[in-house]
């Protein structure tokens, strides 16, 4: 296997910034591009006060295995989950904003996949969504997506 082949996860990480912070998921009249940001969702200061939408991309777990056949390729399967945070407008109700913001993931998941071409998959598992709402008295809604990409992280040279 070449090593153009091989990804790491900066790279993804990368790619998924790229992908997310390149389009606007409200459409042409929002003055912002989205906003990215990876660490863990209780690191983000004051949700409020960032460009919203807003994708907090949590630091992933990762399992590795080799394929039987050719010991050196190293497969990874990595966990990864997200939270996007976003207003919803005054005259949507909850079902269509949710469905929107679920369009806007399900968008900018197809762009990645695309960047990547073959060197990143979907994983094995089911894409899971949960809908929430910040606080009974907040407009900010959130949709929490988990998912699991499958990549070549390493190959071994043997001679």
């Amino acid at each position: 296997m070449a090593n153009d082949n091989v990804t790491k996860l900066q790279d993804i990480i990368i790619q998924m910034q790229s992908m997310w912070t390149q389009f606007k998921c409200k459409g042409e009249d929002q003055g912002h591009f989205n906003q990215f940001l990876f660490g863990w969702e209780q690191e983000v200061d004051d949700v409020h006060l960032k460009y919203l939408p807003l994708m907090v991309m949590n630091i992933p777990s990762s399992s590795a295995s080799t394929i039987q056949i050719e010991k050196e390729i190293v497969k990874t399967s990595t966990s990864f989950v997200c939270q996007i945070y976003d207003y919803k407008p005054s005259r949507t109700n909850a079902l269509t904003y949710w469905d929107n913001m679920e369009d806007c993931f399900y968008y900018w998941l197809e762009l990645f996949l695309l960047a990547m071409g073959s060197k990143v998959q979907m994983g094995s598992g089911s894409l899971k969504i949960t809908r929430t709402k910040q606080a009974s008295n907040d407009q900010l809604y959130q949709i929490e997506c988990r998912f699991n990409l499958d990549y070549f992280r390493y190959c071994i040279q043997l001679d």
